[in-house]
């Protein structure tokens, strides 16, 4: 049993010897992404309890966009998505918004590719109207469903566009990763796609979430 436990013993200093040699990554100045939670109600609730989480367990203020898929999507794509935004802007100006807080837009699909950036359009563009051109601290936009980097290119620069037109500083709206699907984990030839994600982004990637 002293034999095992020694065994086991040095087994964990190697470990640690190990972890200290690996670089935790990413920027020490901000704390690392979290899975986003789904917040469907979007005023004095989600700002209360929002920044209550975030102290707690880190769980970011997050929103779900334009999820209806009936015959009225479009419609209810406009109203969600300007209805989102002045609850936000509201929750800025009091001052009630959890500290890290963002949106996550549709998937990139063909099918739902357009819905998907004009929803982004409409979200942003009211925001900053209504909050006197600006953005809540720590906003990022999510995108989930990755197939390629094509469709982190595409979001790269549907917020250009945006911080062009909104004069909102260059690369004002960060971005975040869902890694959900077999794609964006394995690429074709076996090697990981991360780094091509991440590089199709133009430095707005700040972190990736890995679920569903």
């Amino acid at each position: 049993i002293r034999r095992l436990r020694l065994a086991q013993q040095a087994d964990l200093a190697r470990i640690r010897r190990a972890r200290r040699g690996t670089s935790r990554g990413g920027d020490a100045r901000r704390r690392d992404p979290v899975h986003p939670g789904r917040e469907q109600q979007v005023g004095g609730d989600l700002t209360e309890r929002g920044a209550r989480q975030s102290h707690t367990d880190e769980v970011r203020g997050h929103h779900d966009l334009g999820d209806n898929e009936s015959a009225d999507a479009g419609r209810n794509q406009v109203s969600d998505a300007v209805s989102v935004a002045h609850e936000v802007a509201g929750g800025l100006e009091a001052g009630t918004l959890p500290p890290f807080i963002g949106i996550r837009i549709k998937p990139l699909s063909n099918e739902l590719q357009a819905r998907s950036l004009r929803t982004l359009d409409l979200f942003v563009t009211t925001l900053v109207r209504v909050a006197g051109r600006r953005l809540p601290a720590n906003f990022v936009v999510t995108i989930p469903k990755l197939m390629g980097p094509g469709h982190v290119s595409a979001v790269a620069r549907a917020c250009a566009s945006l911080e062009r037109a909104l004069k909102l500083r260059p690369g004002a709206i960060a971005l975040e990763l869902m890694i959900e699907t077999p794609q964006s984990i394995l690429a074709a030839d076996g090697s990981s796609p991360l780094r091509a994600l991440v590089a199709a982004g133009g430095g707005r990637v700040r972190g990736a979430h890995f679920g569903t």
